[in-house]
Formats: structure tokens, sequence, C-alpha cells
């Protein structure tokens, strides 16, 4: 069995397998993947993609996989130990997924290489975007100094991050303070701006996939309570305005304020059963 590393160069080569929402999120500071290939005829056999997080805390390096395929239990074996070898060079403290893809033989090798594994309710719920329009938090002003994320430069957007930085508010994303301005969705993401500068921020990605993934959340300032509700009405009906009611909004679930608001704001939303493996490395 041959090895190969996936990157941002030649992940296309495997869009079959990944998907494009994946694949555009290899060429990220922290996404690795591997390849196996059958020596004989080269035919792929399986492949891993993980995600580090917490790297800037050694002790607490986490590793999670995002994308599993496998043609058969050989290869899927033969993965799992390249990524075990892998994610020791990174000293990873833990390794987990949660995963809907999961068929038994999957199942079987995760165990069988030490994974302890659970059915459970996942992290991320999916909302059609055209369901937000009840929200009764939508239907009054939004103030002038709310602003679309394309209403302000490059300098703004840099400044705003780093005081964001320095506040220990990274939001979902380990590599935030890598990703420019324009991997954000331009219209949907908005941004507090008081005297010039930026003292907020909710920002919105659109994968290739159409899917609206919410990724922080944040303003600072005696008013930012109001800040952040201003926000989030300014980008919802923007991106009523901009996209089908049938594009779906991703909201991952990473804490508990994050899941208090979701259960305020979609009390009867569920994510789906997914199955949870989890290894101490």
């Amino acid at each position: 069995m041959s090895i190969q590393e996936l990157y941002e160069d030649n992940i296309n080569e495997y869009l079959d397998v990944v998907g494009t929402d994946i694949a555009e999120d290899m060429s990220r500071m922290y996404f690795r993947g591997i390849a196996c290939h059958d020596d004989l005829d080269d035919t792929l056999k399986a492949a891993l993609i993980w995600e580090l997080k917490s790297v800037e805390k050694p002790e607490d390096t986490e590793s999670e996989i995002v994308c599993v395929f496998q043609e058969d239990s050989e290869g899927l074996i033969a993965a799992l130990e390249e990524y075990s070898k892998r994610i020791g060079d990174d000293k990873v403290a833990r390794s987990f997924f949660e995963l809907s893809d999961i068929d038994e033989t999957r199942e079987i090798v995760f165990a069988d290489s030490g994974f302890d594994m659970s059915t459970a309710e996942s992290r991320e719920i999916k909302i059609p975007l055209g369901k937000l329009r009840t929200l009764s938090m939508l239907k009054d002003k939004v103030p002038k100094y709310i602003k679309s994320l394309s209403e302000i430069d490059n300098d703004q957007f840099n400044q705003g991050m780093i005081r964001i930085m320095f506040n220990k508010n990274v939001g979902a994303l380990d590599d935030m303070c890598y990703l420019s301005k324009e991997w954000y969705d331009q219209e949907t993401s908005s941004c507090v701006i008081t005297d010039g500068k930026v003292n907020g921020f909710f920002l919105v990605h659109r994968y290739p996939s159409g899917i609206l993934v919410p990724v922080l959340l944040y303003a600072a300032g005696p008013y930012s309570k109001y800040d952040l509700l201003y926000m989030m009405r300014h980008s919802i009906n923007s991106a009523l305005a901009a996209y089908p009611d049938d594009t779906m909004v991703s909201i991952r679930r990473r804490n508990d304020k994050v899941r208090a608001l979701a259960t305020k704001l979609f009390p009867d939303e569920k994510g789906s059963t997914v199955i949870s493996g989890q290894r101490i490395e």
C-alpha cells in the first residue's frame, strides 16, 4: 500500500471522495490528509482528512477526523496506521470524529484501532435559510454603524481581528488569524464600526456547496449585548435577500454558549444521529 499526502495542490484529484467543501478546507493551516493506493494498480483504497485543534496549547492538541473513505477494510487499516504516525509527530493528545456515513466495516476498524464508539446527536444543526424569516428579532431596524464586511477595507478588518485575538476570542476556527477578509462572505458577514474602528464581527463563510456557516460572533464595549443582536439581524436579512430560501445554514454548537443561543433561536431543531468516536493518544 502506497501513501499519498493530500494537500491543496492535489486535492482536486480526490473530489469524488472528499467533496468540494472539504477540498476547499485543505488550503487552510491545520487541515491534513492522506490517501492509500494499491501498489499494483494504483486504485484508491482509503483516504482520511483531519483538522488539528488547539495547536497553540501542545498539551491539549486534538485531531478531528472530518472525512473517511475506504474501498475495503485493509485500506482503512493502513490509513489509520499512517494517521497514527502523523499525529504522533504533531503531539496530538486526543483524536475524535463525528460522522454520519460510517458503515459496519468502518465501525469495526475504528474500534479495533482503539476508538471508543457511541451513537450521539451531532453538534451541528442544519436549517433552511427560509426558516429564519420567522424570527421576531428581524423586524426592527439596524443602526447605521453596523456594516457589511464589504464596506470595510483590509486594514480595518486586520485591526479588528488583532483586537479579537488579543482578547482570546478565536471563534469556531483555530486558524482564524490566518484567514483573509475575502474568505468570509462579504454581504452576509457584518461588523460594528465605532470611531472608524472595528469593535465586533459576525463572520460567515459560504462554502462551494452554498452552505452558510457562521464562525464568529463577538462584540466589545458597553453596548456589546445590543451590537451582537444588531449584527445578527443585519446578517440574516442580508442572507435572505441574497440567497434562495433552500440555502442551508450550518450551526456548529461547539460550546455551551453557542448551544444555548441555538436552542433559544431554534428550540425544535435537533442534530442528526451520528457515530461518535474518540481515542486518547
